[in-house]
């Protein structure tokens, strides 16, 4: 328990020290956005994709999207809160969201969907911010924004959020950013800005790999703040 909790230490130490050499490098997140000098919007909601029954994607090591999702959620939380950026987590464990009553994995799904929905909805002047793994059974790599078609604030941090996780994970990664799906449930439900952010393939072997280290989880999580920041910075005070 000791250990980890140094380890805990360390990170947030090591991700703080990151982000102000990234804030003040060019082209990158300016001091004054990273105060979160009153722009809108005043609420980033962390949304880790799937738990519970509910694993997400499995990689051929057995590595669980829902795991690796938390994980880099937990890290974006803690880098936005030493930026002053007020969070707010859907699920800060490996259970998901679902209803007492929920006995099949089916009807536990469906609640724990609508139970976010609900919590996203209660919060006003919010933009969410949804972390997910991908998988594909063909060859792919590379990490992908996906933004809510039609808000504007959506598609900036989107690209800005992408253009980060270039720089931070894979500079030869060629991927752009996309309309989110209609399918999604999460996202047809809210009406809030929003983010899906795909941090990589867990089909792809090396990937896999990375996306369960510690230090290019938090680099993609740094990456996720200097974008959102980055986006932030260009809006109107709310």
């Amino acid at each position: 328990m000791k250990n980890e909790k140094i380890l805990f230490i360390i990170l947030c130490a090591a991700a703080f020290c990151a982000l102000l050499i990234w804030a003040v490098m060019p082209g990158r997140v300016k001091e004054a956005a990273a105060q979160n000098n009153g722009t809108a919007p005043a609420v980033m909601i962390i949304d880790a994709g799937h738990g519970g029954a509910d694993g997400g994607a499995v990689s051929k090591s057995g590595a669980k999207e829902s795991e690796i999702n938390l994980s880099i959620a937990i890290k974006t939380e803690i880098i936005a809160n030493l930026c002053g950026v007020h969070s707010v987590m859907t699920r800060k464990d490996e259970n998901s969201l679902h209803a007492q009553d929920a006995d099949t994995i089916r009807e536990q799904k469906v609640s724990d969907m609508k139970s976010r929905v609900s919590l996203v909805n209660s919060y006003d002047n919010a933009l969410l911010v949804s972390i997910h793994q991908n998988s594909y059974e063909g060859k792919a790599s590379g990490a992908q924004v996906f933004f809510r078609k039609g808000s504007e604030i959506s598609v900036e941090t989107a690209a800005a959020v992408q253009e980060n996780l270039r720089l931070a994970l894979c500079e030869s990664n060629s991927r752009v950013p996309a309309p989110i799906p209609k399918s999604a449930y999460l996202f047809s439900h809210t009406t809030c800005p929003a983010i899906l952010v795909e941090c990589g393939f867990l089909s792809d072997a090396v990937e896999s790999d990375l996306l369960r280290e510690d230090g290019y989880q938090t680099r993609a999580a740094l990456a996720i703040i200097a974008g959102y920041l980055a986006a932030l910075q260009e809006q109107p005070p709310s």
